[in-house]
């Protein structure tokens, strides 16, 4: 085995000669090391300096500075020589005692909190004073690298007062907008005052003995005029829009409800034109929805009165159907076509522009501001849809719009199949319109019977006699009036003495047009539909036809006369601002027991209900000072009447009106005009049973005679005496209160409409729909409902000419009341009789008038009736009106002073009640 090499060893020199190069490389090395550290540092300072954000650097541990950049001294004005520590600066950036002691304990805070969390220090941002006394905004951030510390300093300055100008030109945009609105609602009452009363004076010329050149100016005035009323209220509806001052309301509404407001606004002007007005609903289409029916009919009316206006023969038809259904949300489709003008593409995509339309001759010819369509755009993307056009020019146009629509929880989703009476039943229908035909076919289709067309009278009969000889007759005719050839009556007047015929069809007339003439000819017909037909008028019509509507049970009817015991002696207010409504609902309620109190707004509800105790409150909704949904709430907040039965008693029928009426509190839910039986099963309903001793209650008398009548046009007596009851007095105090409330209504809607004011023609015309309810004058509320439907859609000329049949039908209706009600002639004198016996009832009134108890008001009917043809008459009107008006004092003086009279006539001695 061999040994390994040795090692060679190293003498001392050897070594020591080693160690010494060592040396000298660590030394070379080091010096290259401290070059490079003092060129990095070097470079550092210079970075720190240039910086173009202030930068200060500190020791951590004896806070003394070692640089503040350039930018630092340029900004804030400081140097080493001002500030050498860190405490130093404290004072001079702070010099507000307690605004440098919250700054540095929020920054130290901050410090604490990153040391401890071992993560970077929060940025904090505050106001430094400089060295020149100026103030900046500045935001600090610190690091920390080692036993060095860096604060870097940026200025804010400019950006806080660039925001704080962002926010003052905010505001001052603000109150532009706010002048402008306020500008633009004063300057539409100062011009549409004076242009109103233009247009009025140039219509009653129009009706004058003119030469032709006359009337073109005349007409010029009236056309000019037309258009500057519709561009005021376009711009008000826009510039709410551009202000974001449009809400929409979240209700529930009836879809058809929406249509038939459409159709009210524009059936005079299509029926002016001799056009067809159709509207089809798909079946799948929910008919009751939450959403905002009135901005969802105002962009159906001005896509609909759009159509009338450039279409001069032919056809607008109305669809809606569903585009997708989800659990809680609809997304409906609406289209507007018409046969009109027809538009250029390169110009359609213009039209939802403001102020713009197809071209400009469209507004030298047809008028208009260019602003509907603008509005309809906003409206339909407020309620997450979108709105296009398809045309072809010399072919007619299809207005889409699409609007997202909540479901409410519990409705009918589409149009119930309430009876299996119409299933199967065949019909014919006849009519020259095609759309027409298919959209009827549609409806009854969906409604189960089976439904057969044809396009003229001819075809008719003649598929007529084909079903007769094979067996299989027609029992219905749904039959357009206005036909080429033969008309629908022509037609008609042969099926009905057609001997071919097995059996003889019911015929109902559809028609648009002069429906007045063709009631004249009804005795030929089994019934009438309004164009354009709903599939609600439709299903009503065939269910009366068919004889398969509800029937009352008189059982039911034997039953609640038995339960009506229970509201004798139940306190009820009353809360209702019109005289009228008020009167005959106090009627009603004292004839079964019941102790009425009133008070006349929802303020005074909301205070007697506070001071007395009530069974029960019927609310009125529109009201003056506060309306009966507010007042239902103020009730409400106080926990002693959450069980207090409150009933909406309004004239509001839709869906909606109960949904909100409900939601504010109340319990249910009356329609006007008041029907007693109605009336009494809700009360029954919300009034908890109770034993009382005594009969049985009944239902109000009725006697076998009525109130006698001379002419009675525009008046069902019968419809009237069904509303109110066969009691002579009480009709005649209704129709006197009628007189006397309305009298004078014609002029102050004529003023109302000089002054631009549709909400008070609309508010106005909504009494009137209840009112006319009453007194049987069912022509009249139907032409209030239209008046009110195009005032609230700010439809000026269509309120003009509904207004001007209202005036016709109102006058009418008061002409035949006076006939109704005008006493018998007697002499001036009363027989000594007569003076006592007033005088014996002018005692037992008294003491009911200060009470404040509504069952005066029967004896004053008696008193009055004793009076009838005196000089005092009028002084019973008088006590009358003050107690209605709760003026209770003032009643009483007024029937004293009447007392005073008959005593010093006949010299009785009868007691003067001194209250």
């Amino acid at each position: 085995m061999t040994e390994p090499d040795p090692v060679p060893s190293l003498s001392n020199s050897q070594t020591i000669e080693a160690l010494q190069q060592r040396l000298c490389q660590l030394e070379a090395r080091n010096a290259e090391l401290e070059a490079a550290l003092a060129l990095s540092r070097s470079e550092l300072d210079t970075l720190i300096e240039e910086a173009p954000l202030s930068i200060a650097v500190f020791e951590s541990t004896s806070q003394r500075f070692l640089a503040l950049n350039r930018n630092f001294r340029e900004v804030l004005g400081y140097d080493l020589h001002d500030m050498p520590y860190v405490h130093d600066w404290w004072p001079l950036a702070y010099p507000d005692n307690e605004y440098r002691q919250a700054i540095r304990t929020e920054w130290e805070r901050r410090v604490q909190e990153a040391t401890e969390q071992g993560i970077q220090i929060e940025p904090m941002e505050a106001i430094v004073r400089c060295k020149d006394g100026r103030d900046r905004v500045i935001l600090f951030a610190a690091r920390s690298l080692g036993q060095q510390s860096v604060v870097m300093l940026v200025d804010l300055s400019d950006l806080r007062q660039a925001e704080g100008q962002l926010r003052q030109a905010t505001r001052e945009a603000e109150e532009a907008t706010r002048a402008k609105s306020e500008f633009l609602a004063r300057m539409s009452h100062e011009i549409r005052t004076p242009m109103n009363a233009i247009m009025g004076m140039a219509r009653l010329a129009l009706q004058t003995d003119l030469n032709p050149k006359q009337r073109d100016y005349l007409n010029k005035i009236k056309l000019s005029a037309h258009t500057l009323i519709n561009l005021i209220n376009d711009i008000l509806d826009f510039s709410k829009i551009e202000a974001g001052k449009l809400e929409l309301e979240q209700t529930e509404f009836d879809l058809e409800r929406v249509l038939d407001a459409v159709a009210d606004v524009i059936i005079l002007k299509a029926e002016e034109k001799k056009l067809e007005v159709l509207f089809s609903i798909s079946p799948d289409t929910p008919r009751t929805l939450y959403g905002d029916p009135l901005r969802l009919g105002q962009i159906l009316i001005n896509l609909a009165t759009n159509a009338v206006k450039f279409t001069e023969r032919g056809e607008i038809v109305v669809t809606v159907s569903t585009d997708a259904v989800g659990e809680a949300e609809v997304q409906l489709r609406f289209s507007v076509r018409d046969t009109g003008i027809g538009i250029e593409p390169e110009q359609a995509a213009q039209l939802f522009q403001s102020f713009s339309q197809a071209d400009s001759s469209v507004t030298r010819k047809y008028g208009g501001t260019g602003l509907g369509l603008a509005i309809c755009k906003q409206l339909t993307e407020m309620m997450g849809g979108r709105i296009w056009v398809d045309s072809q020019p010399g072919r007619g146009s299809t207005f889409t719009f699409t609007v997202q629509a909540r479901l409410p929880e519990r409705s009918e989703a589409v149009l119930p199949q309430r009876y299996g009476g119409l299933g199967g039943r065949r019909i014919l229908i006849v009519d020259d319109n095609a759309s027409a035909r298919d959209i009827l076919q549609s409806m009854a289709e969906a409604l189960g019977l089976s439904a057969a067309t044809a396009d003229s009278a001819a075809n008719a009969i003649e598929m007529l006699r084909y079903a007769s000889d094979r067996g299989q007759p027609y029992e219905l005719v749904l039959m357009d009036w206005r036909m080429p050839e033969v008309d629908g009556l022509a037609a008609s007047n042969q099926i009905k003495s057609d001997p071919r015929l097995i059996q003889i069809p019911a015929v109902l007339m559809v028609t648009a047009y002069s429906r007045e003439e063709l009631l004249r000819e009804a005795d030929q017909l089994d019934g009438m539909l309004i164009k354009p037909v709903t599939e609600s008028a439709l299903f009503n019509a065939l269910a009366e036809v068919f004889g398969c509507a509800d029937q009352p049970r008189e059982e039911a009817a034997v039953e609640t006369r038995q339960d009506l015991s229970q509201l004798k002696g139940r306190r009820v207010l009353l809360v209702e601002d019109n005289p009228l409504n008020r009167e005959v609902a106090t009627e009603f309620l004292a004839e079964v027991g019941i102790a009425v109190s009133v008070a006349e707004n929802g303020r005074q509800g909301v205070e007697r209900v506070h001071a007395e105790p009530f069974d029960l409150v019927l609310m009125d909704i529109q009201m003056p000072e506060m309306d009966g949904l507010t007042a239902t709430r103020e009730i409400r907040r106080d926990p002693r009447f959450t069980s207090l039965p409150i009933i909406a008693m309004t004239a509001h029928a839709m869906a909606a009106a109960q949904r909100a009426s409900l939601d504010a509190g109340m319990n249910d839910h009356i329609t006007k005009p008041i029907d007693p039986d109605t009336l009494y099963d809700t009360l029954l309903r919300w009034l908890p049973d109770r034993e009382r001793p005594g009969q049985p209650g009944r239902r109000p008398p009725r006697s076998s005679g009525g109130a006698e009548s001379g002419d009675l046009s525009g008046i069902d007596l019968t419809l009237a005496v069904a509303r109110l009851g066969d009691n002579p007095d009480r009709l005649l105090r209704i129709f006197r209160g009628f007189i006397k409330d309305f009298s004078t209504l014609s002029a102050q809607l004529d003023e109302r409409m000089a002054e631009g004011d549709l909400g008070a023609v609309a508010a106005a015309a909504h009494t009137m729909k209840s009112a006319a309810g009453y007194v049987g004058a069912a022509e009249l509320g139907e032409t209030a409902k239209s008046l009110e439907n195009a005032a609230r859609a700010h439809q000026v000329e269509t309120s003009r000419e509904l207004l001007i049949r209202f005036h016709e039908q109102l006058a009418t209706v008061l002409s035949s009341l006076c006939n109704l009600t005008q006493a018998p002639s007697a002499s001036n004198s009363l027989t000594p009789n007569q003076r006592q016996i007033a005088l014996e009832l002018i005692d037992q009134v008294m003491p009911l008038l200060g009470k404040g108890d509504f069952t005066a008001l029967t004896l004053l009917d008696e008193l009055a009736g004793q009076l009838a043809g005196s000089p005092l008459a009028h002084n019973i009107e008088e006590v009358c009106r003050l107690f209605e008006q709760q003026e209770t004092e003032l009643a009483s003086q007024a029937l004293r002073r009447l007392h005073q009279a008959l005593s010093g006539e006949g010299g009785s001695n009868s007691p003067c009640y001194m209250i």
